[in-house]
C-alpha cells in the first residue's frame, strides 16, 4: 500500500519552531515525524506542555520535542539531547502542527461520480467532489468546491455554499440553506420535520402539526455525526456563523442559535429556544421549549434548563441553578449526614 505525501512529512526542531513562531531550546536537527501525547510519544514525535503537571512529566517522557506555553518551567530538561519550543499558547500551536501532519482527506475525486443522480434543474459549481450514490434534487444549488461524500441527499431547492463539506449519508432537506465552509460529519440530518403533534378535534388521536419552514445555517458551522437540525414549523430554524455542534445534538423546530456557540454531544434544545452568541452548552444538557440562553452563558453537562439563563452566567443541576448556588447546595448535602448525627447525639 502506498503513502500519500503527508504520510511522509517530517520536520526538524528548528523548522517546527519556525512553523509555530516559537523559541527553540535544544538541538535544531532533531527529526519529527508525527504528534502524540506526552505519555505515548516516541523520540521522533512532538507533544505539548500546557501546565506544571505536564512539565513535571517531561524528564521521564520519551518525546524528542515538546511545545511549551510561555511561563511554564520544565524541570529536568536536557537541551543537549531533546528540544523544547516555547510559544505563547502550546495548545493553539499544536493545532498548526496537527494540520501539518494531517492525512489527506478521504474525499471523492474531483467531478461527479457516475452513480450520482443530479437533477437537470440543479446548479453545480466548479471544482466539486460528488461521490457515489449522491442525489441532488431539482433547483438545488451546489457552490464551488463543495464536497458531497457517498450517499448524501440534497433536497429540491436546497443551497450549499462554497467549500462546504458534507459527510457520508447526510441528508439536507428541501429549501434548506448551508453557508460557506461548513463541515458536516456523516449521518447529519438537516431539515427533517420538527416534532409537533396536537390532540385532534374529538380528542381521539394525535394530529401532526405541519412543518412548513426551513433551516438556515451560516458560514463556518461544524456539525457532528448524527446531529439533527429540524425545520421550522414556519420561518426558519437557524444556526449562526462559526458555531460548532458535537455529535448527536438535537436542534428542534424554530430554534435560533447565535454565532460562535459551542454545543457538546447529546445536548438537546426544544422548540423555539434562543441561544445567544458565544454561549456554551455541555454534554447531555436539556433546554425546555421557548427559553432563552443569554449571550456568553454557560450551561453545564447534564443540566436541565427550565427557565431563561441570563447573559454571562453559568448554570448547573436539574432544575438549573447558578453554578455557585448549585455547588453550595451540593456542599451542604455532603455535610448533612454529619450534621444529622451531631443533632441526634445532642438531642439524647
Amino acid at each position: 500500500m502506498g503513502h500519500n505525501a503527508k504520510d511522509l512529512r517530517t520536520l526538524t526542531a528548528s523548522a517546527l519552531a519556525e512553523l509555530v513562531g516559537g523559541e527553540l531550546d535544544g538541538p535544531a536537527d532533531l527529526v519529527i515525524r508525527g504528534v502524540d501525547t506526552l505519555q505515548s510519544a516516541g523520540r521522533e514525535m512532538v507533544s505539548f506542555i500546557i501546565s506544571d503537571a505536564y512539565a513535571d512529566q517531561w524528564a521521564g517522557a520519551d518525546a524528542g520535542v515538546a511545545l511549551v506555553s510561555c511561563g511554564i518551567k520544565v524541570p529536568g530538561h536536557d537541551a543537549g539531547s531533546r528540544a523544547l519550543v516555547h510559544v505563547d499558547d502550546a495548545e493553539l500551536a499544536m493545532n498548526t502542527v496537527l494540520n501539518f501532519f494531517a492525512p489527506e482527506p478521504d474525499w471523492p475525486e474531483v467531478g461527479v461520480h457516475p452513480t450520482a443522480m443530479i437533477d437537470a434543474a440543479a446548479t453545480i459549481g466548479g471544482g466539486v467532489r460528488i461521490g457515489a450514490s449522491v442525489i441532488v434534487g431539482a433547483g438545488a444549488v451546489i457552490g464551488d468546491g463543495v464536497v458531497l461524500a457517498a450517499g448524501v441527499q440534497i433536497g429540491r431547492g436546497a443551497r450549499i455554499g462554497d467549500a462546504t463539506i458534507i459527510g457520508a449519508q447526510s441528508v439536507i432537506g428541501r429549501e434548506c440553506v448551508l453557508g460557506m465552509r461548513c463541515q458536516l460529519q456523516p449521518f447529519v440530518s438537516i431539515g427533517a420535520d420538527g416534532f409537533g403533534y396536537r390532540p385532534n378535534a374529538d380528542g381521539s388521536a394525535l394530529e401532526k402539526v405541519p412543518q412548513n419552514g426551513t433551516v438556515h445555517i451560516g458560514d463556518d458551522v461544524d456539525l457532528g455525526a448524527h446531529t439533527c437540525v429540524d425545520r421550522g414549523k414556519f420561518g426558519a430554524t437557524s444556526i449562526g456563523d462559526g458555531s460548532k455542534l458535537d455529535n448527536m445534538v438535537q436542534v428542534a423546530h424554530n430554534v435560533r442559535i447565535g454565532r460562535n456557540c459551542v454545543i457538546a454531544a447529546q445536548a438537546g434544545m426544544a422548540g423555539s429556544v434562543q441561544v445567544g452568541d458565544w454561549a456554551q452548552i455541555g454534554a447531555q444538557a436539556g433546554i425546555a421549549d421557548h427559553l432563552r440562553i443569554g449571550e456568553g452563558a454557560r450551561v453545564g453537562a447534564k443540566t436541565g434548563v427550565m427557565r431563561d439563563v441570563e447573559a454571562g452566567t453559568s448554570v448547573l443541576g436539574t432544575p438549573a441553578f447558578e453554578d455557585r448556588i448549585f455547588l453550595r447546595q451540593l456542599s451542604c448535602l455532603r455535610k448533612l449526614p454529619k450534621f444529622m448525627a451531631m443533632h441526634r447525639s445532642q438531642s439524647r
